[in-house]
């Protein structure tokens, strides 16, 4: 093995030790500490052994046996479906339910880490520091520490395994060939199925690609003719309307296992209340609530007297990432997103439209005095009235900002270098690698 291959091995290894931090509850106490309260992690733990007990043939699909006798008591949280398979194999071969689910919670974390490694490179085209360094950010964001209790939430790391399938199929030109039909129908498949395990994530995932979608849009039509817009996606549907149509068949069909468990729920008018909603949206204070509990900032925002509010807006960005996003946003994405529209990286045409989401779902999200344009959101958009705890859209802001702070950095980094040489290289180098930890540590 060359040096080089030896070097991206160890940084993949370090960076996959530093992100199953997360998970150091359990492996100090060899498995006898499970994160969370008495309330979310039982009902998780139960509903996983649901299912475990459900491919054995001893349960009735729909039947929680703990709130026996009613009949439709799964529909009242979420399904955790594509959790239950790796547990029931954890559970098969012999830990029990506690173990099991917490190996299931560092299985996700390594299968975030690894999915979000093979995005970066692959669709950003990041070198392998960088996309390490994003990998470990992604999937230890400050935000997930705090919300370890709510296991469901770890569904975020099947989302880049999503994007991927979706990336892979839309950056290929023979989209009629076998691996593009494949990514395609996996991308529909694991959608459909992702509302059957974790309704946040889910939601928040279709719900931004839909935002992502308008933003290009708009800033299509803004730069070029809206008409010349409209043929090219009608163009694009005419000529493979067949894989369209079977993309929307197969995700109603994994979508069915979701809708006949919440439909009855739905008709019985269960919907949240847009008051309740609200009282869990974010404000303008939110984007930086790292929560009481962050080693970093939290001393610095005691020291400010800042008013954390309920633990659902406690999903903010810690301050060094959010000002090189701002920095970065000001400086760098706009004038890519301009050089991208005169036939520059078209990376950067992606990151700015995906920047730009950031603020349009902060903008969508956020209360003052009571008043919030989700309003909007919430009698138009189908499943919106089902969501309470509005301030978990922080989280993919988040991500969003890592994202596009990773790729600035790497951007800015190789614009340096090849400006420099000599030692100024290894100064840059050294203060890459400085900012990196920083980055690193504003997490936990």
């Amino acid at each position: 093995m060359s040096n080089a291959g030896l070097a991206k091995r160890l940084t993949a290894a370090v960076g996959l030790l530093l992100t199953l931090l997360i998970n150091h509850h359990s492996f100090l106490t060899n498995f006898n500490l499970v994160p969370g309260d008495r309330g979310d992690s039982r009902l998780v733990i139960f509903t996983l052994e649901h299912w475990y007990r459900v491919f054995q043939g001893q349960e009735a699909f729909f039947h929680l046996n703990m709130f026996y006798p009613g009949k439709l008591a799964l529909g009242y949280a979420d399904g955790l479906f594509l959790f239950s398979l790796p547990y029931a194999c954890f559970r098969a071969i012999g830990l029990d339910y506690f173990s099991s689910y917490q190996v299931l919670f560092a299985v996700m974390t390594v299968l975030g880490y690894a999915t979000c490694l093979l995005l970066l490179r692959k669709a950003l085209q990041l070198n392998w520091y960088f996309s390490v360094l994003g990998s470990v950010l992604l999937t230890s964001l400050n935000s997930m520490q705090f919300q370890a209790d709510i296991g469901k939430l770890t569904a975020y790391y099947f989302c880049p395994t999503l994007i991927y399938w979706l990336h892979a199929y839309s950056s290929m030109k023979d989209k009629g060939s076998l691996r593009g039909w494949l990514c395609l129908l996996a991308f529909s498949a694991g959608v459909g199925l992702l509302f059957f395990t974790s309704y946040y994530p889910a939601w928040f995932f279709l719900f931004t690609l839909l935002l992502v979608g308008l933003v290009a849009l708009v800033t299509s039509a803004a730069t070029g003719s809206p008409r010349a817009v409209a043929r090219s996606a009608s163009g694009f549907v005419r000529a493979n309307w067949l894989q369209v149509a079977a993309a929307l068949l197969v995700f109603g069909a994994a979508l069915a296992p979701f809708l006949v468990t919440y439909a009855p729920l739905v008709l019985a008018n269960s919907n949240r209340s847009l008051g309740l909603v609200l009282e869990f949206a974010p404000t303008w204070r939110s984007i930086v609530n790292v929560s009481p509990g962050n080693y970093v900032w939290s001393p610095v925002l005691n020291w400010l007297r800042f008013g954390y509010g309920n633990r659902e807006v406690q999903m903010g960005s810690p301050i060094i990432v959010l000002m090189l996003f701002g920095g970065f946003y000001l400086f760098k994405v706009l004038r890519g997103f301009r050089n991208a529209e005169a036939g520059g990286d078209s990376r950067d045409r992606f990151i700015f439209v995906l920047s730009t989401t950031a603020f349009v779902i902060f903008a969508l999200t956020i209360k003052i005095h009571g008043v919030s344009a989700w309003y909007i959101v919430y009698r138009l958009i189908p499943g919106a009235s089902a969501l309470r705890a509005l301030g978990r859209y922080l989280m993919v802001i988040d991500m969003i900002v890592i994202v596009t702070v990773i790729y600035c950095l790497q951007e800015w980094y190789q614009s340096s270098k090849s400006r420099c040489d000599g030692r100024w290289r290894y100064l840059i180098g050294g203060g890459i690698a400085l900012l990196s930890c920083a980055l690193v540590v504003e997490q936990v």
